[in-house]
């Protein structure tokens, strides 16, 4: 009989695939966190990954990929949408709730994360390819959010002039300003912890705070 996705030997095949990456993707990160981000070239990563240069390029189109890696990686989106409606009318503890299933999902461990935040940082080189994946994951986790609001109206906060579309793009944009605030602390105070939903909201409450408190000029 013949089968497709659903059959036993496809899921091997697709386990062996995120393992092949996953070492890639790590001997990236080491080659150039202990010699130098010069010193990453795609022979070297794959000689340390134990696969051919052409396995290489199978995967990764060059090093900075591979350095960066997936950057956030996109839950399913049945689960994405149950953490939306468990987090009820509080609308960015939704998202931030997501936006941690999601780091968890791609940083597989808080070394290789802390890892990863430190090249980015100091090699401007991989700063271009870490806002694409950073810019394709929010695409996708506000689409999501949009389908969220179409499903629950109630939830919606702002005013109906906005669109459902533009009030997911400024929830995630809230989220995802927290998100980068908490990479970039843990990066200067060298934290080596995984991204966590509660400091994401704990920056949003802060962030709020400010908002309240500044003294806009009138018009």
């Amino acid at each position: 009989m013949h089968c497709m996705h659903d059959c036993p030997d496809s899921g091997l095949r697709e386990r062996k695939k995120a393992a092949t990456r996953l070492a890639i993707e790590r001997a990236a990160v080491e080659i150039a966190s202990e010699q130098g981000y010069e010193a990453a070239t795609a022979e070297a990563i794959a000689a340390r990954a134990g696969v051919s240069l052409r396995t290489f390029f199978n995967y990764f189109p060059n090093k900075d990929i591979a350095i960066v890696g997936r950057g956030m990686a996109a839950i399913e989106q049945d689960r994405a949408y149950r953490i939306l409606e468990d987090s009820g009318a509080d609308l960015l503890k939704g998202v931030a709730r997501v936006s941690e299933a999601c780091a968890a999902e791609a940083d597989h461990t808080s070394e290789y994360m802390s890892r990863r935040r430190r090249l980015i940082h100091e090699n401007p080189p991989l700063f271009h390819p870490h806002m694409t994946a950073d810019a394709e994951f929010e695409n996708w986790l506000a689409k999501v959010v949009a389908d969220h609001l179409r499903r629950h109206p109630a939830r919606r906060r702002l005013s109906r002039e906005a669109t459902v579309e533009e009030e997911a793009r400024l929830a995630v944009a809230v989220v995802s300003s927290a998100v980068h605030y908490e990479v970039r602390r843990a990066i200067e105070n060298s934290l080596d912890v995984p991204l966590s939903g509660k400091d994401i909201e704990h920056t949003i409450d802060m962030m709020a705070e400010i908002q309240r408190k500044a003294s806009w000029p009138g018009p």
